[in-house]
């Protein structure tokens, strides 16, 4: 980590510094308690005040990391290197690979937990192409001593192959970043939709969201088959992204949860996130099976506690919120979206317990499972009506 040249706009609490490497903006919003640090990913075309606001006269409740911050977490935006106009990181990382991201995050949160000495539990929330990031967050973080309790992927991709078709339009500045000018106004409108719908004003100006919040990306980022050259030049590469993403490797992942959209402007993550997402997550929790299925069926109600906790995990770890892609903007979707995250943690923290007990090192006997068990009560609040009732008697006949 090295310090970097600071321009005079960054905003107050922004730090421009040097990790991996490359140049980085974050900013760390503290809180009173000790829950664990919640990491905000931003995607593509984006730096991270798209979470906690980058216009001078912006509203801090009008987004979300303020929202998280009165639910009592910590927080942590960062932003991969953009090239933006006017200027605020140095455009000089068009080389920058998910990989790279990956690592640059986990030390930028290694970083801010250190100085601030906070808890070394992490939560990561990814927006759209910050799916790509998870598995190389997670690994780095792993060797930095953090341990990542659960992903929130907020209409985000996973770094799995073909899971969605290149980008329209990708070109190249000159300084060798992919432009994503040809999906702007897309981004305009949908951000314009989600005001309408939340019955309020737009959080910034269209001027304001292309100076202070909208850039060029690192073209490998994309996950398009493309990478950089050499000065502007990006020729295809088809496994690269592939490669960095690690999607496949599915013991590095923790609880997932998907926030997924509800507009026909986000048709792709309102119709496949929740599935697309539920794969990730039934294929970690069958990785862990299969590295120790004599610790799960130790017990003759273990196999199916394990098929049990699978169907739960996937029909509880998931929330529609209205809107589109930009459903967490405005008072109203900064709000319902932190209420959606901190439930989307409650409900993996409870999950896990239960887990560890079946292919973990612990073991876990019914005491801890009786009413005001926090997986009991996860499910009281996540499912409504006969739903409850069907999910409980069931997996209490599980465990007699």
């Amino acid at each position: 980590m090295s310090s970097a040249t600071i321009p005079a706009d960054l905003l107050e609490g922004e730090q421009l510094e040097t990790f991996h490497g490359a140049p980085c903006l974050y900013k760390f919003c503290p809180a009173t308690s000790s829950n664990p640090l919640i990491v905000l990913i931003p995607g593509g075309a984006h730096n991270a005040r798209i979470f906690y606001g980058g216009h001078d006269t912006h509203d801090p409740d009008e987004f979300l990391a303020a929202r998280l911050n009165k639910l009592g977490h910590g927080v942590l935006g960062i932003s991969y290197p953009l090239e933006s106009q006017p200027e605020i990181m140095s455009a000089n990382a068009p080389h920058f690979r998910i990989s790279d991201w990956g690592q640059q995050a986990a030390e930028v949160t290694g970083h801010v937990i250190d100085q601030n000495k906070l808890s070394r539990d992490v939560v990561l929330v990814a927006w759209s192409m910050g799916g790509r990031i998870l598995v190389p967050y997670c690994k780095a973080a792993k060797t930095l001593g953090l341990n990542v309790k659960s992903f929130v992927s907020l209409c985000a991709t996973p770094g799995l192959p073909g899971i969605r078709p290149p980008s329209p339009g990708i070109v190249s500045t000159k300084a060798g970043y992919a432009s994503l000018m040809s999906i702007f106004n897309m981004f305009l409108k949908q951000i314009h939709e989600q005001a309408k719908s939340n019955k309020e004003k737009p959080v910034f100006s269209d001027d304001s969201y292309r100076s202070c919040y909208f850039g060029h990306t690192p073209v490998s980022l994309l996950g398009s088959g493309l990478r950089f050259d050499h000065d502007d030049v990006f020729i295809v590469d088809k496994y690269l992204s592939d490669e960095d993403a690690a999607a496949h490797e599915f013991l590095h992942l923790p609880w997932i949860s998907s926030l997924t959209p509800t507009s026909p402007l986000d048709a792709r993550h309102a119709l496949t996130d929740k599935s697309t997402w539920n794969f990730m997550l039934t294929q970690r929790l069958c990785a862990l099976y299969e590295r120790s299925p004599a610790n799960c069926s130790a017990r003759r109600s273990g196999w199916q506690v394990l098929m049990q906790l699978s169907e739960l995990a996937q029909n509880s770890l998931s929330a529609a919120i209205e809107g589109n892609h930009f459903f967490f903007l405005g008072r109203r979707g900064a709000d319902i979206t932190a209420q959606a995250i901190i439930e989307q943690i409650r409900i993996a923290d409870s999950l896990s317990v239960r887990l560890n007990g079946l292919v973990g090192e612990a073991t876990y006997g019914h005491s801890q499972l009786k009413t005001g068990h926090p997986v009991r009560s996860a499910i009281h609040k996540q499912l409504n009506g006969r739903l409850v009732l069907r999910w409980v008697t069931t997996w209490e006949s599980l465990l007699l």
